[in-house]
């Protein structure tokens, strides 16, 4: 795997992350470790979206979470706005660098642990929005989607 910017900014971000996953799956069992690193990954999530929708009252949250991923999706290169109304978002991801940077350190069985946090803070901020997340990576495509729709 070819070492560009994207994957040593990615690796430099879970420096510390690494540290504690490392020190967590030498010291449990797999399936304790997935518990736990789930569990932070969620508080993680639930903590960095508190700032976003801090004084935003929750009929307008889904607004709000809208804007900030259009504006997030212009600062990364394998972020792509597909669909943006009041009822749906649908951002498609041509790369996963959290995946790789945990491939690279052997820990890949752990991706999915970091991959419910989606669904953690969406069930904790947008009680009202179903998410979803189709990892056409795994079956083989070039791309994953993540879709928030507002229930009916």
């Amino acid at each position: 795997m070819e070492k560009d910017s994207i994957f040593i900014n990615k690796k430099e971000q879970l420096r510390s992350a690494l540290s504690f996953i490392k020190a967590i799956t030498n010291n449990c069992s797999n399936n304790e470790a997935f518990k736990i690193i789930q569990e932070a990954s969620n508080n993680y999530a639930i903590s960095y979206y508190s700032k976003v929708f801090k004084n935003i009252l929750l009929g307008n949250r889904f607004d709000k979470f809208r804007k900030h991923y259009e504006k997030y999706s212009k600062t990364v290169p394998h972020c792509e706005v597909i669909e943006s109304t009041k009822k749906k978002l649908k951002i498609k991801y041509s790369r996963c660098p959290l995946d790789e940077v945990l491939e690279s350190e052997n820990l890949l069985i752990f991706n999915k642990a970091f991959h419910k946090s989606d669904k953690a803070f969406t069930n904790f901020f947008l009680p009202n929005i179903t998410f979803d997340r189709y990892d056409g990576i795994k079956k083989g495509n070039k791309f994953y989607t993540l879709t928030w729709t507002k229930k009916i």
